[in-house]
């Protein structure tokens, strides 16, 4: 039997639009072993770093306007409502950008793991990874509502990673998002290895079996994502006994 964990892709965001609460809630309904969001840090309003989840930086995709997330702070994006995605019609038309708080407590119901992705602009320049801070304060919120779940935070940002490590407790796994075969190349994993890295997050299309077999040979965790065939899905738990599955879809 597969210990293969299938995870909802931005929530469960084939009936729900994506990075919702409702969409979060879908997903833990449903089954789901884990649940993917994004979280951006919104501008600070004094009251320390906000967490606000959606996947692009640019609001104009799910809110229809062409603001930066990063640029407001959390009552500011208060005035802008998720407005486009699945079956928004069913939620009114129009749902709240959800806080990092809000995701937390959703799975505070559940044994759904939750799997983090921190975003960034430029994500391999070190000026755009999060601060210390922000870091600190992310896994504060993490352990404060999810104490002792496995917990999975990735990005494509390496330093953004460097900066929460200190913070991480020993049921965290930090992966390195990667969409370039030249980041899975042995020397890289174990570079990665090295410095704390649990394991790798790769887009499907830059994986076969034998590179799936290297990344678990250098000893690292392997999250593949955007899943939505279910022949791959299960090739790649059966077969290639991969940890994680992130998909659109639930494939049980």
């Amino acid at each position: 039997m597969s210990d293969t964990i299938y995870a909802a892709h931005r929530g469960y965001s084939s009936i729900a639009p994506e990075n919702s609460i409702p969409a979060f809630e879908e997903a833990v309904k449903h089954g789901f072993g884990a649940v993917e969001c994004d979280v951006w840090q919104a501008r600070e309003d004094g009251g320390g770093p906000q967490l606000m989840i959606m996947h692009d930086e640019n609001l104009s995709r799910m809110c229809g306007v062409n603001v930066r997330i990063t640029k407001l702070t959390k009552s500011e994006l208060a005035e802008y409502p998720i407005i486009r995605g699945k079956n928004i019609g069913k939620y009114g038309g129009s749902l709240p950008i959800p806080t990092f708080e809000d995701y937390l407590q959703i799975l505070e119901t559940t044994e759904a793991i939750p799997i983090v992705e921190i975003k960034s602009r430029e994500p391999e320049n070190e000026e755009n990874a999060i601060s210390e801070e922000t870091a600190r304060h992310l896994t504060s919120l993490l352990y404060n509502k999810l104490p002792g779940r496995l917990a999975v935070l990735q990005s494509f940002n390496l330093h953004s990673l460097y900066r929460l490590k200190p913070f991480i407790r020993k049921n965290t796994q930090l992966l390195y998002l990667v969409k370039k075969p030249a980041l899975i190349k042995s020397e890289r994993l174990l570079e990665y290895k090295k410095a704390g890295i649990a394991g790798i997050s790769a887009k499907y299309t830059i994986l076969s079996s034998t590179s799936i077999s290297r990344i678990h040979k250098c000893g690292c965790k392997l999250a593949v994502w955007t899943v939505d065939s279910r022949a791959l899905a299960r090739k790649l738990a059966a077969a290639d006994h991969v940890e994680y599955v992130i998909s659109n879809k639930i494939y049980k």
